[in-house]
């Protein structure tokens, strides 16, 4: 030991070396810090500890402002739409190239929806009974149908009608979106299919899927009171499973990757 300590210091450049180094990491631990930054790959960035302390005020660093809690929320709220999306095209795109099959069974590409414009959140389920009720074909195709001629479901950029409501403290939609995913959880979401919870974050709640035992939901009676039943029941944060966001509205997603490699496995084996 004595040794190595000797070897380390036994010329004046080593101790003069040694020296800049503590100094260094003593200024970096007195005066560098870590806060969350959910836009970089590892979900942090190192700043100043005079940035340290603006972002503990709430302030998004790379604006120089503390952003309302409204905007907070729906930046968070368009990140999640598009890094949904990207998950189901990515399913999507791995399914062609293994399974040879460019058209989707239902006709339906993925993306999100809006239906005719008389049909709003007080009546959506009432309409989708309806058009069920009234179609002509029953096959595969029947989702596609339902969807796109009788309902009249026009692809649109989602952002144009996201809703946040700080009282109820709910995001979603300001009329019900339909949403085609890859693979059997195709949704309606609403205005309340996203939870704002303590701690800025956020958690998901699914919406109300649809296809392929729609049939059977629209055969019970009680089909409307329950779903409407649902749509009205306040849910709970389950902080075990929300999901972060920074100052800037940067959302806490998840490995993007991890995320795809996971439902590839689940959808293909």
């Amino acid at each position: 030991m004595k040794n190595l300590f000797k070897k380390l210091f036994d010329t004046k450049f080593k101790k003069i070396s040694w020296f800049v180094a503590i100094i260094t990491i003593i200024l970096c631990l007195g005066f560098i810090r870590t806060v969350p930054n959910y836009s970089k790959k590892y979900g942090f960035e190192i700043v100043s500890l005079w940035d340290y302390n603006k972002y503990n005020r709430g302030y998004c660093l790379v604006e120089n402002r503390i952003l309302d809690k409204e905007e907070l929320y729906k930046r968070a709220v368009v990140e999640y739409l598009k890094k949904e999306l990207e998950i189901e095209n990515k399913l999507d795109e791995y399914r062609i190239k293994t399974l040879g099959k460019n058209k989707r069974a239902n006709n339906i590409d993925i993306g999100y929806y809006k239906f005719d414009d008389d049909i709003n959140l007080d009546n959506w389920i009432y309409k989708l009974k309806e058009a069920y009720d009234n179609r002509d074909i029953y096959a595969d195709s029947v989702a596609g149908d339902l969807i796109l001629n009788i309902l009249k479901a026009t692809q649109i950029d989602p952002n144009q009608y996201i809703s946040v409501n700080l009282k109820e403290m709910t995001a979603g939609f300001a009329r019900p979106i339909f949403f085609s995913e890859y693979f059997g959880r195709n949704r309606v979401l609403l205005d309340n299919f996203i939870l704002l919870c303590e701690d800025d974050t956020i958690d998901i709640f699914n919406g109300y899927s649809l296809f392929g035992y729609i049939g059977d939901k629209f055969k019970d009676k009680n089909i409307i009171g329950n779903e409407l039943k649902k749509y009205k029941y306040k849910q709970k944060c389950n902080l075990k499973y929300s999901k972060k966001i920074d100052n800037c509205g940067h959302l806490d997603y998840g490995d993007m990757e991890k995320i795809f490699l996971e439902q590839k496995e689940y959808l293909f084996g």
